[in-house]
């Protein structure tokens, strides 16, 4: 008797296959997540080098021009002014950059779905919700198969 209650102690403390199966799929898709996080921040970390190198090089080339238009100039803008339209400039182009990117991250591309030929924007456009819904309901049901499948 103290065998099968020892037998028994060990299988309470066991788990189902199925929950370590969905334990390891939620672990490598937080992995691929972190892997896609940390290849954000290194091009982020690029893009911000490339904007200190264009602001140091724009700097420089107002301190060059200013100096020849100083000559030159008699109540106009300061160096000063101009460097700060300078670096603003700059600083709007690479941030409009950066929301281009930011809002094309969660793009998906269908590749070799038949498309619609209609002169129509609107048209077009319903038919391309029409695919998209269609093929995330497919997605579900493959998720769903599998999950049902591994249990």
């Amino acid at each position: 008797m103290e065998k099968y209650e020892n037998i028994e102690n060990k299988l309470d403390n066991k788990c189902e296959k199925s929950d370590v199966a969905n334990l390891e799929m939620r672990i490598r898709i937080l992995e691929d997540i972190m892997c896609k996080s940390d290849l954000d921040v290194s091009r982020l970390y690029q893009s911000d080098q490339e904007l200190e190198w264009r602001m140091s090089t724009l700097e420089t080339e107002v301190k060059t021009s200013s100096t020849a238009r100083a000559v030159e100039k008699e109540g106009g803008c300061t160096d000063e002014e101009l460097i700060k339209v300078a670096v603003q400039k700059e600083i709007n182009c690479k941030s409009a950059e950066e929301k281009d990117i930011e809002s094309r991250k969660c793009n998906i591309t269908i590749y070799r779905a038949a498309e619609k030929q209609s002169d129509d924007v609107a048209q077009r456009r319903q038919d391309d919700e029409t695919l998209a819904v269609i093929c995330s309901m497919q997605c579900l049901t493959l998720r769903f198969k599998m999950v049902i499948l591994s249990k």
